[in-house]
């Protein structure tokens, strides 16, 4: 199963150095569409914070913002 890594981003990124093993890619981005759901929900909106989520390879697959 491959591994993503959902990294927090608000002008500074928050690595995700352990990962997530999920089916595919979007499975992953059902996992970060959640994430950021819940990541607003505890702190609130703010402008430019997103959930990115990372391949194994480091390549870049998704950046979904989180809103309140």
């Amino acid at each position: 199963m491959p591994k993503y890594h959902f990294e927090i981003a608000d002008g500074i990124t928050l690595p995700d150095p352990v990962g997530t093993d999920c089916r595919n890619d979007e499975h992953a981005r059902r996992e970060a569409q959640a994430i950021a759901v819940q990541i607003a929900r505890d702190l609130g909106d703010r402008e430019l914070r997103s959930v990115v989520v990372v391949d194994d390879e480091g390549e870049e697959l998704y950046r979904v913002p989180i809103k309140a």
